[in-house]
């Protein structure tokens, strides 16, 4: 894609995924439907095609990788490292390797680099954010250290505050009430039930988060128990996103590095850039619907 400027097919199916998978979500239905693809939507047409597309990018991954660890078995490890030799020690089988790299596609692929891009862009928009962000990651030693990072309190608050409000995964995450039933508020919920909370609405709780739809890292110098209980950009519970922690180290490391290197970074007006090309499009994944973000590096 570097080289031709252009996505390959890889890259479409990955932007699909969020959108054609939270709309099969909400209608499943659409599935058994027996239509021919001529009568249908392009989207629904194009939903039957990708998950068989998808097995067949994480296959191909799987088996380069497999390939390169038998030439270099000193190689260094990555998620699919461990997953490979559960394979070989036949703990997992193929089919369940499969789904674990199909996963790791989809759910590494834009999440971080959304967030990334919303964050560049609210900090440019900010001059004094802006100014406060980049004293604190200059004032590191060149050696500067992943804990160091973890330390640094405007940069975490940026991050929050990020996730907050534009957190890359803002759809709802389903989970099963267990055995027992539950009482939530006034509502009885018999076992069995799905039920599903979206960050999207959690984040913008008015109830929880004072003037819910501006953007003000400060809110997490003191965040209250209700906001930290209504955070949720990585899921919660058993099935929290296993990436959490990686993302954070990717977010921490990126967004300080960029503000070294661009400390007068700001947005860019070039071919009609505006806050427009911002706006959400929101289905599984949050991204900018201009699927452009253009910045004056400085």
């Amino acid at each position: 894609m570097l080289r031709t400027g252009e996505k390959n097919q890889y890259m479409r199916d990955v932007e699909s995924v969020g959108a054609l998978g939270a709309i099969m979500a909400v209608f499943p239905w659409l599935r058994t439907l027996s239509i021919p693809d001529m009568l249908l939507p392009r989207v629904l047409s194009e939903s039957k095609k990708l998950p068989g597309q998808l097995r067949d990018h994480a296959d191909k991954m799987l088996t380069k990788y497999g390939e390169r660890l038998e030439k270099d078995s000193g190689a260094p490890p990555t998620f699919f490292t461990k997953i490979i030799k559960a394979e070989d020690d036949d703990v997992l089988s193929r089919l369940e390797l499969l789904d674990n790299a199909q996963l790791y596609i989809v759910a590494g692929s834009d999440t971080t680099s959304n967030t990334l891009t919303y964050l560049v862009w609210q900090i440019c928009r900010h001059p004094q954010m802006r100014k406060k962000l980049v004293a604190e990651v200059k004032a590191l030693p060149d050696d500067f250290t992943m804990q160091q990072l973890k330390d640094l309190p405007y940069l975490n608050r940026v991050i929050s505050e990020t996730l907050r409000l534009h957190t890359p995964a803002p759809a709802n995450l389903p989970r099963v009430v267990p055995a027992g039933g539950a009482t939530i508020g006034d509502y009885v919920l018999p076992s069995g039930t799905t039920v599903a909370t979206q960050a999207y609405s959690m984040h913008r709780n008015p109830n929880v988060f004072e003037d819910p739809d501006r953007y003000d890292p400060e809110r997490w110098a003191t965040p209250t128990k209700a906001m930290k209980d209504a955070f949720m950009p990585f899921g919660g519970g058993s099935r929290t996103c296993i990436g959490m922690h990686l993302a954070y180290h990717e977010l921490r490391l990126a967004t300080t590095l960029f503000w070294r290197t661009f400390p007068n970074s700001t947005v860019s007006t070039k071919e009609g850039m505006s806050d427009k090309d911002m706006d959400p499009d929101l289905f599984f994944l949050m991204s900018p619907k201009s699927h452009r973000c253009l910045i004056h590096a400085s």
